[in-house]
């Protein structure tokens, strides 16, 4: 759980070497006056930062970020530089949208890396570790898709390079999965750099009643969500609400913000 109040001012802000770390981030990792925005990470065990997956997440809710810490874990402020995300305003894509996304048509995404990403997908259902397959892959016009879905998914589209067939067609753009889970496979991450991308901002769905019980607040009350998505043609991809996550590519664009609790003073007159 969150215990301690957002950081007003660091004084590592003011170092030469912060600035220069700094220099030409996007808008997105920025507040209103161009002061560096704070995120929070969440983990369970451990006193520092520790990596998860293919690329680390960071909230700008310290309230989100407490959902991921357990009874016992922390919750990390840091600042992030990023000069060039792909922003993603979905928390479910098809596998169609991904695509464009990642400029398939467009000799962005390899062949051959959108094939990996859905072997990583199929190599996570079968060893349990896409936890939850009723959660993270829904049906167009509702219901759920099953495990052998994604399967003849990749089956077909590793097949078809050039004219997909119509059954991969109907299925590439009737499953959904979650952003998230597309997000995490080492050749999507492998494609953000070759295409000049040093990052990924996107939606990530929250369940009120896990939020209002990790924070202790009312999820009206809390900063930095947004209402769910609804769509009548996409019934089962309803959330309760949805808040921006941020990925940067490596742990050089993290730097650790400390808290202080002191009044700040202005920003741009600090260094």
């Amino acid at each position: 759980m969150y215990r301690r109040n957002p950081p007003l001012f660091d004084p590592t802000l003011a170092s030469s070497a912060f600035r220069e770390w700094f220099a030409g981030a996007c808008p997105e990792v920025k507040n209103e006056d161009d002061s560096p925005k704070i995120f929070y990470r969440g983990q369970r065990q451990g006193h520092r930062l520790q990596a998860r997956l293919v690329l680390d997440s960071f909230t700008t809710s310290p309230e989100v970020a407490s959902m991921y810490t357990g009874e016992v874990g922390s919750v990390f402020p840091v600042y992030l530089s990023m000069k060039n995300p792909l922003v993603i305003d979905d928390h479910f894509l098809t596998f169609y949208d991904l695509m464009a996304y990642l400029d398939y048509w467009n000799d962005g995404i390899t062949h051959e890396d959108s094939v990996k990403i859905l072997n990583f997908l199929v190599s996570r259902l079968e060893k349990g570790s896409l936890y939850n397959f009723q959660y993270e892959v829904r049906r167009y016009g509702g219901g759920f898709f099953e495990g052998s879905d994604l399967r003849e998914l990749r089956k077909h589209w590793n097949y078809s390079e050039d004219e997909p067939r119509e059954d991969q067609e109907s299925i590439a753009e009737n499953l959904a999965v979650d952003t998230f889970a597309f997000v995490e496979t080492p050749a999507f991450k492998r494609t953000l750099e070759k295409l000049g991308y040093d990052g990924v901002i996107h939606l990530d769905p929250v369940g009120q009643q896990s939020l209002e019980k990790s924070s202790g607040k009312r999820a009206d009350n809390i900063e930095g969500i947004y209402d769910g998505y609804r769509d009548y043609e996409w019934p089962d991809l309803g959330t309760d609400y949805v808040h921006w996550t941020y990925r940067p590519l490596s742990r050089e664009q993290v730097w650790p913000a400390l808290l202080y609790e002191e009044d700040s003073p202005n920003w741009e007159n600090s260094f």
